[in-house]
């Protein structure tokens, strides 16, 4: 068997008994497996509320997803959009955000906003 045991390959498995008098005949194969990280994405966090509101600033926070996947949470991102504007920007953050609640600053004095967060672990 080649050593390469890349993501995505898939296998057979066969066996045979070897004894005193020599080997047996082979098995039949498995079921294909295909090789996958051992874990996935986690889902996606709970609902946000938004608290401690002043005129340029906010207080999000969060329930962590119902399932890591097998990996623990490395952050949560966070992305944020004005109501009249299609596209969410990313919340840059000297340190990742790895609690469920985070600061949100520099808002505009009445200006309307959707947050959305992820949360991220090894598989993405």
């Amino acid at each position: 068997m080649a050593d390469c045991h890349c993501l995505g390959s898939i296998y057979d498995f066969r066996v045979a008994a070897v004894n005193e008098e020599g080997q047996g005949a082979y098995s039949r194969p498995s079921e294909s497996v295909t090789i996958k990280d051992p874990y996935d994405v986690p889902t996606q966090p709970g609902p946000i509320d938004v608290n401690e509101l002043t005129d340029t600033s906010c207080v999000l926070s969060w329930k962590p997803p119902i399932r890591d996947n097998g990996s623990p949470i490395i952050e949560y991102i966070i992305e944020q959009r004005h109501k009249s504007d299609p596209s969410y920007i990313r919340i840059e953050t000297p340190t990742p955000v790895t609690e469920c609640y985070h600061k949100i600053d520099d808002l505009l004095t009445n200006g309307e906003y959707d947050f959305r967060i992820a949360a991220r672990n090894l598989a993405g």
